[in-house]
């Protein structure tokens, strides 16, 4: 009898330092594969490095324990640098082992073979795909003209075959093994999320109170893939959406409750109200199967919610629904392709505020047509909405998503490779490249602008007349210097402030 093929799955950070954290959901998924595929699995995230050096001797000491045949990388686009920089280190130290990489970690695919020493990138699905490249490698079979995956060929070039085929039933699929993973390190406190929204108090009277006396512990879960639009900044490695039946959902939510203590949940789909026949009947579980929870909704859309899901959804326990407005222009609604305009933005966010249910505002600045008319468009969007909860980054555009598409159309000019290591020192909360026809001063007064109304709301749904006035005056004085700065450069005829 052969022995099982040992493979360690690393998450691989999107940031240098601390952020991003959240439980490896991919991999776990991924574990389960390589489970029924006869292989050995064992998870390693690096996350939970304290340190740098910790981040190495945490690597190095697992590929001594383990002594893996292959690792899997996982990560998102701008997880990169360290995907390179834990590559080489392996190809370097661990010569005979095999590195594939997969998930949304294959946008960046071409770098990670040309420069990174990556033997083999999946990209799609890799339910199909995966156990065959395992087979082919415990039996020294053909591996390069399997379907999902690309690889760089002996001329230097890089390759991708075509897709593998997408699993049809999502409930195949088992449940996760959690048992790979301290689950209890993943566990977020609903005391961390009311802190970082200090006007839930005053915005959604009896939320908090709705929470008592249940776990205060929740993690994320998926219930489907796949969404049904392609924006402009999104990366799509899979067709069409798929969800699990809402019986498995709430039977995976059960299990993890009675298993593990938790007592709420993150539903990560991009798309969670895809059929309003299945969100009721997901409520019709929850309530059958007495499920006493709490859930926060991380993706769903605007022209597939209405009362009547709103309010079952608030009784089965949703306390939070995001729904990505993205701008209030209906100009770069139309531009993003996001296939709603702002008056449906705006009166299905009032509609969940006044479910009851926390309806943070999501919004990404710097799209080729942004202008002062759009961003006026956009603080009158929020002041209609009082939208103080703003979730608010620039624009990023990230390998192989439309608005990449969009730099080489306009002839931008871009390094990859150091853009990328950029993207993931500071992340959204900067401007890295400017697709607008205004200076980079302009885009990023823009966004002051935004968080300070914001901030402002929130000074007055909280009765603080003080807090408000302060703030208002130093956002003049901020308004005033900037604008001065930027006259005086262009006097001097030094460039963009």
């Amino acid at each position: 009898m052969h022995q099982p093929l040992r493979v360690l799955l690393v998450n691989v950070p999107s940031r240098v330092g601390k952020g991003g954290f959240m439980l490896p959901l991919g991999l776990l998924y991924v574990a389960g594969i390589l489970q029924r595929s006869g292989a050995e699995g064992k998870i390693l995230d690096l996350y939970l490095a304290d340190s740098e050096s910790a981040f190495f001797s945490d690597l190095d000491g697992e590929m001594e324990r383990f002594r893996p045949q292959v690792v899997g990388l996982g990560g998102i686009g701008s997880s990169y640098s360290w995907a390179k920089t834990l590559a080489l280190r392996i190809r370097e130290r661990w010569p005979q082992v095999r590195i594939i990489a997969g998930g949304a970690l294959s946008s960046v695919g071409d770098l990670l073979l040309k420069k990174a020493g990556v033997d083999c990138v999946f990209y799609g699905e890799t339910e199909n795909s995966l156990p065959r490249y395992l087979e082919a490698l415990r039996t020294n079979g053909e591996i390069w003209r399997l379907p999902g995956i690309a690889f760089r060929t002996e001329d230097g070039h890089v390759r991708w075959n075509p897709p593998s085929s997408q699993l049809e039933n999502l409930d195949e699929i088992p449940i996760p093994p959690y048992h790979l993973v301290d689950l209890r390190r993943y566990c977020v406190s609903i005391r961390d999320w009311i802190d970082i929204y200090p006007s839930l108090n005053h915005s959604y009277p009896g939320l908090i109170e709705r929470l008592k006396g249940l776990s205060e512990y929740y993690i994320p879960i998926v219930g489907g893939r796949g969404c049904t639009h392609s924006c402009f900044f999104c990366y799509r490695h899979m067709k069409g959406v798929r969800k699990n039946s809402p019986a498995y959902l709430v039977r995976h939510m059960k299990f993890l409750k009675e298993t593990y203590g938790i007592g709420g949940f993150q539903i990560c789909d991009e798309l969670f109200n895809t059929d309003s026949d299945w969100v009721l009947d997901f409520c019709r579980q929850i309530d059958e199967a007495r499920l006493n929870i709490f859930y926060l909704i991380g993706g769903a859309r605007v022209d597939r919610m209405d009362a009547h899901l709103l309010k079952r959804l608030r009784e089965t326990g949703c306390i939070e629904i995001n729904y990505g407005q993205e701008t209030g222009s209906d100009l770069l609604l139309r531009e993003i392709k996001k296939g709603v305009d702002a008056a449906q933005n705006l009166a299905v966010s009032r509609m969940t505020i006044e479910a009851g249910i926390h309806c943070p505002v999501q919004l990404v600045l710097g799209m080729p047509s942004e202008s002062p008319a759009t961003i006026r468009d956009t603080l009158a969007f929020l002041r209609k909405l009082n939208g103080s909860s703003i979730s608010f980054n620039f624009l990023i555009p990230f390998p192989k998503t439309p608005s990449w598409g969009y730099l080489k159309k306009r002839g931008i000019q871009v390094d990859e490779e150091e853009y990328l290591q950029e993207v993931a020192r500071v992340g959204g909360g900067r401007l890295l490249l400017n697709l607008t026809r205004y200076p980079d001063w302009m885009v990023r007064f823009w966004g002051l602008q935004i968080l300070h109304l914001a901030s402002l709301l929130a000074c007055k749904e909280q009765g603080r007349p003080l807090g408000y006035l302060f703030r208002f005056l130093w956002y003049r004085v901020k308004e005033i210097l900037i604008r001065t700065l930027s006259l005086s450069r262009r006097w001097l005829g030094v460039g963009d402030a």
